[in-house]
């Protein structure tokens, strides 16, 4: 299930007032479960990753948990594994997501 996620409540001070901007639960649009799946076919591993081409286990972390992550890092990715950023991850749309959801309830 992909599970939406808080993002923190961001304030900005403006001499005396304060104007908070609430960020408030976003529907994560981008997967990564892609990522994983390439890892399998070009018989990589997560240890090989993190210990031969130096990649963080915060980025790694980030794809289990469908955060965000930087063009830098799927650009990365996609050197290192020799794909295309369709496998490294996904758009699901808005009705995906809802349909996800009903299946699992």
């Amino acid at each position: 299930m992909i599970e939406p996620f808080f993002v923190s409540i961001v304030f900005i001070y403006r001499k005396v007032c304060a104007f908070p901007i609430f960020v408030y639960w976003v529907e994560i649009m981008i997967v990564s479960d892609p990522f994983f799946e390439t890892l399998k076919k070009t018989g990589m591993t997560q240890y090989r990753l993190l210990k031969e081409y130096k990649v963080s286990h915060g980025l790694l972390d980030r794809m289990r948990k469908n955060l965000d992550i930087s063009m830098y890092s799927v650009n990365l990715l996609c050197e290192i594994l020799h794909c295309q950023v369709e496998d490294i991850c996904r758009y699901v749309s808005p009705e995906e997501l809802e349909k996800e959801k009903n299946r699992e309830s």
